[in-house]
């Protein structure tokens, strides 16, 4: 059986993106663990991989009859996204978020594992219904990693094998509980991007709950653009107040300003 090794490995510029051979069948444990690598496309002929065989944020496998999982151990040392494709049609299945660092209650073990055990089986048969239940025992509890939580939901919603009315509910619950927080952390983590504030999914959602936060949010940190584009949304929806107005008036005062 053909295994993964270094000198199998080629790096490409900064993004290190690593190539694999495709008549790959094994890669051993921490094959690439000391190579920080964006991302990696594990080829269809991989019939297994090690724990830990990579150093990445992102993964993607094709789905097989025989789980490409040894011992239930997760393929990156990295919290990472698993994405699984279909080997018929090269299309996305679903994608499940793995977590290394949040701690479970009630369970000795973490989320990496835990989710790693429910590809024991075969990427083909998946257990969502246990996944769900996951999400609700564990994700679901108001503790814990926030994001990855959201992470979690978002693509379950976004992929929804097999979902059911309730966890259904569930996901869009916890995103619209949480989806203002979401947005802050974004925010700050891009320095007010103004396209990636207007590419988060959600934010449909937060102008509707939170439009003067929003208003506020951006008027203080100098986002005048962010501002008058949701000024004009809430115009649009019948909802400008004296409120919004006087930010309008000091937005185009400022800019005066900037011209002067």
């Amino acid at each position: 059986m053909a295994e993964a090794t270094k000198d199998k490995a080629e790096y490409k510029g900064i993004a290190k993106e690593i190539v694999l051979s495709e008549e790959l069948e094994e890669i051993r444990d921490y094959a690439y663990s000391d190579n920080p690598i964006e991302r990696v496309v594990v080829p269809k002929s991989v019939k297994a991989i090690g724990k830990r065989a990579f150093n990445t944020k992102y993964i993607e496998i094709y789905d097989k009859e025989q789980s490409l999982v040894s011992g239930c151990e997760p393929f990156s040392s990295e919290d990472h996204l698993l994405v699984v494709r279909s080997a018929e049609t090269d299309e996305i299945k679903f994608v499940v978020p793995v977590y290394h660092g949040e701690l479970i209650t009630g369970f000795t073990e973490r989320s990496d594992k835990l989710i790693m055990t429910l590809f024991g089986g075969s990427t083909k048969t998946f257990d969502f219904t246990l996944y769900d239940l996951l999400f609700k025992k564990v994700y679901d509890g108001g503790y814990g990693n926030v994001p990855g939580k959201f992470m979690a939901a978002h693509y379950r919603l976004k992929y929804p094998n097999g979902l059911c009315g309730e966890a259904e509910k569930m996901y869009r619950s916890f995103i619209d509980e949480n989806a203002w927080h979401i947005l802050m952390l974004l925010i700050k983590e891009n320095d007010a991007d103004v396209d990636k504030i207007r590419d988060f999914p959600y934010l449909d959602r937060v102008k509707t709950d939170k439009p003067d936060e929003l208003i506020d949010l951006y008027w203080i940190m100098g986002q005048t653009e962010l501002a008058e584009w949701l000024i004009s949304y809430k115009k649009s929806r019948g909802e400008f107040s004296v409120e919004s107005f006087d930010k309008q008036k000091s937005i185009e005062q400022k800019k005066r300003g900037k011209r002067a």
